[in-house]
C-alpha cells in the first residue's frame, strides 16, 4: 500500500532520502551531512515542505515544496518530485505531485507560478513537467575540469598580469586577520555580482545573517574563497567548496569581476589560481555550472572545462483554470 507523510527529519528519512537521490544522480551524488545543515540554515520565514511516500514501509519517493528564498517572489513556489528510477512511471510521481499542489493551493498560500526544474538527459523528467503546463525558462550548462588535463603552460602568467595592474589575488583566511569587515563587505561583493548572473527571476539579496550561515557550512573552504583586491576596494572573486559526497571533486561557486575592472583578465587569474589550489588540494575534479549564454561558461570552456548533461529550469503560470 502507498502512502505519504511528512518527513521527519531523522536519521533513517534522511539516509533514504539521500539513498533515492544518489540512484537517481549517482555522477552528482549529495551528501546526509550537508543536506541536513542546509536544512537547519534554510530561513524560516519561508514556507517549506518536505514528503515521503512509503510502499509496504519503504520509502521509494518524496517531494519538496515552498517558497525559493534565492529569487522570492510572492506567490511563486516551487515543486520538486523525486521518484527510485526502479520505481517510476507507475503514478507515484502523480500522487507527489499532487499531494504538493493540494498543500499549495490552501487559501493562505495563493500561488500564481509554480516552478521546478529537471536535468536535460533524463527525459522522463522533462516530460512530467511539460505535460503538466511547465515551460522552460532557463538552461544551465554544467562543466567540468579533470585536473590532470590543464594546460598549465597556455596560463601561464594569468596571474601576473592580475598584479601588474595593483590588483591582489587574496584568500579568505588571509584577509580575515587583516579586515574587520571583511564578512559585511564579501556579502556586499556577493549581491553587486550577483546582480549580473542569468536568472528567470531578479535575485533575492539575503539578510547578513543569513549568508553568515554558508561560512560554517561543511563545505566551506576558507583558503579557497580567492579575493581580487584593488586599493583597498574587493573586486572580484571566485570561490570553490567541498563535495561532501565526492571527496575527489571541489566544486566551482559564484565567480565575477565588478563592471569597472572587467575585461582584464582578473577573471581568469582568479580561475587560475582557484585550479592550482584544486591541484595542491589533491582534487580530481572541478566542477562548475552557468546558464548557457553567461560569458563565464565561455571562460570555463577556455580553460578545459568540458560539458556535462545541464539543468532545464522550468515555470508555470497559475490562472483560474489550473
Amino acid at each position: 500500500m502507498l502512502t505519504i507523510r511528512e518527513f521527519d527529519y531523522s536519521d533513517a528519512d534522511y539516509e533514504a532520502m539521500i539513498s533515492l537521490v544518489n540512484a537517481i544522480w549517482p555522477d552528482e551524488p549529495s551528501s546526509i551531512e550537508g543536506t541536513r545543515y542546509w536544512d537547519d540554515a534554510r530561513d524560516r520565514k519561508y514556507m517549506f515542505k518536505r514528503f515521503v511516500t512509503e510502499l509496504q514501509g519503504v520509502v521509494v519517493g518524496y517531494v519538496s515544496c515552498g517558497e525559493s528564498s534565492w529569487d522570492h517572489i510572492p506567490g511563486k513556489y516551487f515543486i520538486q518530485v523525486r521518484i527510485l528510477p526502479d520505481r517510476q512511471r507507475r503514478g507515484i510521481g502523480s500522487s507527489l505531485y499532487d499531494h504538493a499542489v493540494e498543500i499549495l493551493s490552501g487559501r493562505e498560500l495563493k500561488p500564481t507560478m509554480l516552478t521546478s526544474y529537471a536535468r536535460e538527459d533524463q527525459p522522463q523528467g522533462v516530460r512530467f513537467l511539460t505535460s503538466r503546463g511547465y515551460e522552460r525558462t532557463m538552461r544551465d550548462e554544467v562543466s567540468w575540469l579533470t585536473l590532470a588535463d590543464f594546460d598549465e603552460e597556455r596560463f601561464r602568467g594569468a596571474e601576473e598580469k592580475v598584479l601588474e595592474q595593483g590588483v591582489e589575488i587574496r584568500t579568505f583566511a588571509e584577509l580575515e586577520g587583516i579586515d574587520p569587515k571583511l564578512r559585511e563587505k564579501m556579502w556586499e561583493l556577493t549581491y553587486e555580482l550577483l546582480k549580473d548572473v542569468p536568472s528567470p527571476d531578479p535575485i533575492t539579496k539575503q539578510p547578513f545573517e543569513q549568508f553568515l550561515k554558508w561560512l560554517e557550512s561543511p563545505s566551506f573552504l576558507p583558503d579557497a574563497w580567492f579575493i581580487a583586491t584593488h586599493d583597498g576596494a574587493y573586486v572580484g572573486m571566485t570561490e570553490l567548496a567541498k563535495r561532501l559526497a565526492a571527496p575527489d571533486r571541489l566544486g566551482t561557486g559564484l565567480t565575477g569581476v565588478v563592471r569597472s575592472h572587467r575585461r582584464r583578465g582578473i577573471a581568469t587569474g582568479l580561475k587560475v589560481r582557484g585550479i592550482r589550489f584544486a591541484k595542491e588540494y589533491g582534487a580530481r575534479v572541478i566542477e562548475t555550472d552557468n546558464e548557457e549564454s553567461n560569458p563565464m561558461y565561455g571562460l570555463n570552456v577556455e580553460l578545459g572545462f568540458k560539458p556535462r548533461p545541464g539543468w532545464l529550469s522550468f515555470k508555470k503560470t497559475l490562472t483560474a483554470d489550473n
